[in-house]
């Protein structure tokens, strides 16, 4: 039941601003899914060229934490490996 509220780039700071519905935070399973979903949205937002970083936002605010503790405060880059257990 996630919706994208709202979507914008700034081109200067290379920046996706992502605000999703208050929906996201409901996605259950613990820290693993937490993991999956912020990895999922960098992975793919930073594929879009020129993107190098994602602001997440909730109902249009900056959110210090997900319930499992990402801190979502910052803007987020592309983690180096999707896969941390072949590495």
């Amino acid at each position: 039941g996630t919706t994208v509220k709202n979507i914008h780039f700034d081109h200067e700071e290379k920046l996706v601003v992502l605000d999703l519905s208050r929906e996201v935070i409901g996605y259950g399973g613990g820290a693993a899914a937490e993991v999956l979903l912020v990895n999922t949205l960098l992975f793919t937002l930073t594929e879009i060229e020129g993107v190098e970083a994602v602001q997440l936002l909730i109902e249009g605010e900056n959110v210090e934490t997900l319930p499992e503790g990402w801190d979502i405060s910052k803007p987020l880059s592309r983690p180096e490996h999707i896969n941390y257990i072949n590495y």
